[in-house]
């Protein structure tokens, strides 16, 4: 049965029962466009199910359920209360650049990953990889357990925005320098600025060495550079064995340890002759010295004319004094008398004796004793002689 006007509208407010309208009876095409408005629609009344999945809400409609403000450039993360987001204030990206801000902690990123390769971070320029830095076993330099770094080209160490060392593309440490000398150089070292260059090898305790080694094709040690603290003593090793050691004693060869056989001086240089009780000129009296270890061999050309004198012939000023023990210490050595000098026919011979700067000139003949030169026997018009000793010396 059909119902009246008077039954569908309500006698008091006039409001239309909606109780005594069929299903579906008000349609859209019925209602004015603005005869709904929110005040007519209960609170609550409209559910998620009644919102058709392709409505376009503004996101001003929506209510703000995001913490700590609309601060620009947070990254978001769930609070882990429903529907609720965080804007973390130490987590930003403007697009471009994100920035951790790990406040106290000190773990501010932490990588993770269940890859059997490890994690890395790797660095692009315009889509196109230029570095790596992790767990080797993702980009080919070891395995999860290495961390490598792998660039292409150069890796630079600096403090501030000065360099101070790196590893170039051909794999060679460069220290203070920016690139290699020769192509066979692997490591250059450059000293501070104004001061010298040292390389440090220190050692734990004194029994310990200090150890540069050399081998090939990574076989055994065939040359070595050893500094021994215990003994203060620095030892070069050749063909696998050591050939020279040096010491407070001095330079020792082949592994001997015996002070005595030390080689503790090497000296040369000229030294100024002249023959006792000589009162003319010289014209060459300059000779030359070479003194090794306590060995010292002496070479001169000694020249003169005028003057005049008596008494033994003999060449003074060597420029050390023979050994003096024994006492019985002599040295015999050379004399060529060039010209000039009056030997009676008989040999000359050059005697040096223990504790002395001289050398004596004398003659000997057949089954005699020898007997010093005269020093009349120089011609005053100019004479000259030859001399070379090889002497010990207790300097």
């Amino acid at each position: 049965m059909s119902q009246t006007k008077a039954q569908l509208i309500d006698p008091v407010d006039l409001s239309i029962v909606t109780a005594d309208l069929a299903d579906d009876a008000v349609t859209a095409d019925k209602l004015a466009s603005n005869a709904v408005v929110s005040a007519s629609i209960v609170d609550g009344s409209i559910v998620n199910a009644d919102i058709n999945a392709s409505a376009a809400i503004a996101a001003s409609k929506i209510a703000d359920f995001v913490s700590l403000g609309n601060t620009n450039n947070r990254v978001l993360t769930a609070t882990g209360t429903a529907n609720s987001l965080n804007g973390e204030a130490n987590l930003t990206f403007d697009g471009a650049t994100l920035n951790i801000n790990g406040t106290s902690t000190d773990t501010p990123l932490i990588l993770d990953t269940s890859n059997s390769s490890g994690s890395h971070l790797r660095f692009r320029k315009d889509g196109a990889n230029k570095h790596f830095f992790g767990s080797g076993g993702g980009f080919g330099l070891g395995d999860v357990d290495d961390l490598s770094l792998r660039t292409t080209d150069n890796i630079i160490f600096g403090v501030s925005t000065t360099e101070k060392m790196r590893l170039n593309s051909d794999g060679d440490l460069l220290v203070g320098r920016t690139s290699t000398i020769d192509t066979s150089e692997v490591l250059g070292i450059k000293g501070p600025s104004g001061d010298h260059c040292t390389f440090g090898i220190t050692t734990d305790g004194t029994t310990n060495l200090g150890i540069i080694a050399f081998n090939d094709n990574d076989a055994n040690f065939r040359g070595q550079i050893r500094y021994s603290h215990s003994g203060d003593v620095m030892q070069f090793h050749a063909a696998g064995s050591e050939r020279i050691n040096v010491s407070a004693d001095g330079i020792k060869f082949n592994g001997d340890t015996a002070a005595t056989n030390a080689l503790d001086d090497y000296e040369e240089g000229t030294f100024t002759g002249g023959i006792q009780d000589f009162n003319g000129t010289y014209t060459a009296n300059t000779g030359v010295y070479t003194k090794i270890g306590n060995v010292v061999t002496i070479q001169i050309m000694i020249q003169g004319n005028g003057g005049s004198g008596s008494g033994a012939l003999k060449l003074t000023s060597l420029p050390f004094n023979s050994e003096n023990s024994p006492v019985s210490y002599r040295a015999v050595g050379s004399i060529h008398a060039h010209q000039g000098v009056v030997t009676g026919g008989v040999q000359v011979t050059a005697l040096m004796n223990n504790n002395d700067n001289k050398v004596n000139i004398r003659t000997f003949q057949n089954n005699a004793n020898t007997t010093d030169l005269n020093r009349n026997g120089l011609n005053s018009g100019g004479w000259e002689l030859v001399i070379g000793m090889v002497y010990h010396t207790a300097a």
